[in-house]
């Protein structure tokens, strides 16, 4: 039993490490750290969606070595941090959350098996279906986070990092550089490199300065640099730059973009990347 429950609190922690492509227990506790850092509700909301989730999995017999590393934790996890912050505490929102996060685990299941790469494809769907009903809640739809007081670059730099999950604040997304850090040094530069593309071409073309500086174009574009970082230079810097011009296009649609420019562009890299070399992964 004992074992059992290890192994399954293990899960949750490799869990929370692969929000950032990371198979690290370690780096998923420090994640949790810097979501606690910023907001207690949105780390229940993450601990509820991993808990669910790698239930979940177990339920569906998945396979015992996916579960342990982590693919079916993560999306649930982002459901779980999503459903806090976008809805007002209340038992809706738990069962909303514990549901959203088991039927991500269900969408991640059937990409498993088809051996595709869902990356947060689950959590944007369900995350989505949330918002649609999130008027019958009375919800307040964040469009731009709060600054946390250092309105300077390298706040900027870390708030894109922190918004990967919903947390603008520069000490939370230094935390989960800390966790990037510990999995991979390769992983670490990549994400402040794709954190810095989006954040200084949004400048650069005049965007939002307020939105840019609280991280909403530096997180899908770090998060595109970390999946991309093992492939030539050019991919992983093309997809953050395309990441902006991504996300401005769902802004200006009035659509919530959550990590929807990282997974369409990343999607995309790797389709050019397979017509291109065959051999690819």
């Amino acid at each position: 039993m004992v074992e059992t429950i290890t192994r399954f609190v293990r899960a949750m922690a490799i869990g929370m490490g692969q929000i950032m492509l990371q198979r690290n227990a370690w780096t998923g506790l420090l994640f949790l750290v810097g979501v606690g850092l910023n907001s207690i509700g949105m780390l229940a909301g993450a601990l509820l969606g991993l808990a669910v989730a790698t239930a979940t999995a177990l339920l569906l017999k998945a396979d015992k070595n996916n579960i342990d590393d982590g693919l079916y934790g993560f999306n649930g996890a982002l459901v779980g941090i999503a459903a806090f912050f976008f809805l007002p505490m209340s038992v809706v929102t738990v069962l909303l959350a514990a549901g959203g996060s088991a039927l991500s685990t269900a969408m991640m299941h059937a990409f498993l098996r088809a051996g595709r790469p869902a990356y947060t494809a689950p959590f944007i769907v369900v995350t989505w279906a949330v918002l649609l009903v999130s008027p019958l809640l009375q919800a307040a739809i964040p469009t731009v986070a709060a600054a946390d007081g250092l309105p300077n670059h390298f706040s900027g730099l870390m708030q894109g990092l922190g918004q990967v999950m919903f947390q603008g604040n520069t000490w939370s997304g230094a935390a989960f550089l800390l966790g990037l850090c510990i999995s991979s040094r390769r992983g670490a530069v990549f994400a402040v490199i794709g954190s810095g593309i989006g954040m200084m071409l949004a400048l650069v073309v005049g965007l939002d300065p307020k939105s840019v500086m609280c991280g909403l174009f530096g997180y899908n574009s770090a998060l595109c640099a970390i999946a991309l970082s093992k492939k030539p230079i050019g991919y992983p810097i093309l997809a953050a730059a395309a990441t902006v011009a991504v996300t401005f296009a769902f802004m200006k649609a009035g659509v919530t973009a959550l990590t929807a420019p990282f997974v369409l562009v990343t999607w995309s890299a790797l389709l050019v990347l397979r017509v291109a070399k065959p051999k690819v992964e």
